[in-house]
């Protein structure tokens, strides 16, 4: 068993490594900027950036040390907010050590400039220049001596800082045996090693407060495991699993510690060994103060029974680590920001899959393999590109088959429910990895971190859900179906109650009907096959069915809400809007209108725009919109529409008698998203002017559209 669990941890990691991609850096602050890049031996191209402020140009250029020469003449271009110059240069030396490189012309000014060097060695610097610090010295190259003494230090003191380690490794001695918690340390060990390699790649991001808590929970739930069963050995599935996990996600936050900027190819691979064998250090002397600890407090109960000095050690850390939890925890309170944007929805899945996992017939190892590789599958196959339509219904439809699954186990095939764990977590993972694509800077990053955290709290209910005490389950059968059930609706009513009510009222004033006919279908169905319990049932001494399948269709006639058809409004007169009616409707063909700008298909553009504008306002608008959209933007980056606020619409102005056409003073803000490598932030442009809206083909149309006012905010994204 122990070998299929190490053979499947290393496919997982196999799988991973597949994701690996050249790390991207994004200029994200700096208009300004200066690249020298190393192309062939001694020849370097340089890349000179500077920005366009009130149609003037920054006088500034930059000194070179000497011995740099020209090759070419410079060759300029740029646009309206900024000036390009490009041009070669030679230096015969290939040390670069304590040349000086800066800019002259800065003082006086608010600009910072990105200064970066980069070698065909592969030695690469980045650093700002500023007007009060123009010039930067490269330095000298670290010696091995310092660069060993650096990174193992380093690594060595970010793992003895860790404190729910020493908990777990005194866990691991207390409760197995000499030969088994050295397998463990090796796992921990490699686990490190990889999760190093991952982060230095920028595979994997994981914020150091989070695994300290995602630590201590495990302590707490090893406390807990020991009070429910004190005489029974840890789960070598779970355990292995957790320790893996936990190693991969010390690695991760270690990385961006690594003493190893601006060095060569050599020297950066030399570094990251050593920041390794740092950690591997840093394990061996925890485990080896954990095991001293446990001498000690046997030492001190001496004479008495074995189980006293592991109940005191279980009760001990069981105090300090639920009390730590709910001290760092408060954190999340006053600074909720700081949580890791997963979805709710996925982490609800993982929640209802671990403790369904106890009720599942078979190796647990296979059991667990049906939501590790779905999950992992989907999340590269949506990193990739990949989706599918109604991900969040698919995941939700998932979580109230397990409930009822939960519920009445009997009364469902075991295969069906595999294929549902397996169905939900190919869906979790597609819905992960386009979420973090859409939303979140370093996408890869950030969403093999979620990964690693969605495993660890699928083992979290997976263990606590199977916890016993004298033969009894623990009573969390109608807290957790209640509380789930509340969760489902929640989450429900977020994603789609509110936006469909408000889609409702917007066709409503548009005139259209919003017709949800799978959800009547599911109800007439639920209705067909509700159980009746006649007189002849109740004579006979039939016992009353439950309406295990009626509950389904219901759940699922309330969950493919969203899935409606839109129909013409008989009663609905467009000649007359009523006055509330002007901002649902004014807010519907704005969201029409700038949403088609996510269309990379013109001739679908040009189609989709015609249903919200005019015919003689559709060039007009075309032109304009895209040059507003990508003004100020970065070559290569991306803008996608995401939602469109009309925030005040006034009475409507006079016009001649006679004509169908409605004109307001309106003020609306334009959010979108712009996507630059791998930095997201978000730009919102906020509107003012006049709208005239008019009637055609029984629908409502923009007519004209005169602005009188514009302002641009730049907005962070939710995670960096």
């Amino acid at each position: 068993m122990h070998s299929k669990i190490l053979k499947t941890w290393w496919l997982v990691c196999s799988l991973i490594c597949l994701l690996h991609v050249t790390p991207m850096h994004a200029d994200i602050s700096f208009p300004a900027r200066l690249e020298i890049t190393e192309e062939t031996p001694g020849v370097y191209k340089v890349f000179f950036v500077l920005p366009v402020v009130n149609g003037k140009v920054q006088k500034a250029q930059p000194i070179f040390p000497e011995g740099f020469t020209l090759l070419s003449k410079p060759t300029i271009d740029g646009d309206n907010s900024t000036k390009r110059m490009q041009w070669r240069a030679k230096y015969d030396a290939t040390d670069l050590s304590g040349l000086k490189f800066g800019i002259d012309g800065l003082l006086g000014s608010q600009t910072d400039i990105f200064f970066m060097l980069s070698q065909l060695n592969g030695r690469v610097i980045n650093t700002k220049l500023s007007p009060s610090q123009a010039f930067f010295i490269i330095p000298d190259s670290p010696t091995f001596t310092i660069l060993a003494r650096t990174n193992i230090y380093k690594g060595l003191q970010f793992i003895l800082a860790y404190l729910p380690l020493y908990f777990i490794s005194i866990f691991l001695i207390l409760y197995m045996k000499k030969a088994t918690y050295k397998r463990y340390l090796s796992i921990a060990i490699i686990s490190a090693f990889f999760g190093l390699w991952l982060g230095y790649n920028e595979l994997i991001l994981m914020p150091t407060h989070i695994l300290s808590n995602l630590g201590l929970a495990i302590a707490a739930i090893l406390a807990l495991r020991y009070f429910y069963k004190p005489n029974v050995a840890l789960n070598k599935v779970s355990s292995t699993l957790s320790t893996a996990l936990i190693g991969l996600g010390l690695g991760a936050c270690f990385a961006p510690q690594l003493d190893i900027l601006g060095l060569s190819n050599q020297q950066t691979f030399s570094g990251i060994i050593l920041g390794g064998i740092g950690l591997a250090l840093g394990v061996l002397l925890v485990f080896l103060f954990s095991k001293e600890a446990v001498y000690l407090v046997n030492l001190i109960s001496k004479g008495k029974k074995q189980w006293t000095t592991e109940k005191f050690l279980s009760y001990s850390i069981g105090i300090l680590a639920f009390g730590l939890l709910i001290y760092e925890c408060s954190l999340y309170g006053v600074a909720p920001s700081m949580l890791p944007q997963i979805p709710l929805a996925i982490i609800t899945f993982c929640i209802i899959s671990g403790i369904i996992l106890n009720t599942l017939e078979g190796a647990q190892i296979k059991n667990i393999l049906l939501l590790i590789l779905p999950l992992l599958a989907g999340l590269i196959l949506g990193l990739w590109g990949w989706s599918l339509p109604y991900l969040l219904i698919i995941i939700l439809s998932c979580v109230l088959y397990l409930t009822l699954y939960y519920y009445q186990p009997t009364f469902f095939n075991t295969m069906t429910t595999r294929l549902v764990l397996v169905l939900g977590s190919l869906a979790s993972g597609l819905y992960l990895a386009n979420y973090a694509s859409d939303h979140l800077s370093y996408a890869t990053s950030q969403a093999t971190g979620f990964y690693v955290i969605l495993l660890l709290i699928f083992i979290f209910s997976w263990r606590m859900s199977g916890m016993k005490s004298n033969s009894k389950k623990i009573a969390l059968k109608p807290i957790f179906l209640i509380g789930l059930g509340f969760l489902v609706l929640v989450l429900w009513g977020q994603h789609y109650i509110n936006p469909e009510w408000q889609q409702l009222q917007t066709n409503l004033a548009m005139g259209k009907l919003s017709i949800p006919l799978l959800s009547l279908c599911l109800l007439v169905f639920g209705f067909i096959f509700w159980p009746r319990y006649k007189k002849v049932h109740k004579a006979m001494n039939i016992s009353r069915k439950k309406p295990i399948v009626s509950l389904c269709f219901l759940g699922m006639a309330l969950l493919c809400l969203p899935l409606t058809v839109k129909a013409s409004n008989p009663w609905y007169n467009i000649e007359s809007p009523k006055t509330e009616d002007i901002k649902q409707i004014m807010q519907a063909v704005l969201s029409n209108t700038y949403k088609a700008f996510n269309i990379e298909d013109e001739a679908e553009l040009f189609e989709t725009l015609s249903e919200s504008l005019d015919e003689n306002l559709i060039d007009n608008v075309y032109l304009d919109s895209r040059r507003r959209l990508n003004v100020g933007l970065k070559e290569g980056s991306e803008v996608h529409i995401e939602t469109v606020t009309v925030e005040d619409i006034g009475e409507a102005l006079p016009r001649d008698t006679g004509e169908h056409i409605f004109e307001y003073p309106t003020e609306w803000i334009v959010t979108a998203r712009v996507k630059h490598l791998q930095h997201i932030h978000y730009r919102q442009n906020k509107y003012i002017g006049t709208v005239a809206l008019t009637i055609e083909d029984d629908g409502w149309k923009i007519y004209n559209i005169t602005l009188t006012s514009e302002d641009r905010t730049i907005i962070a994204a939710k995670n960096k």
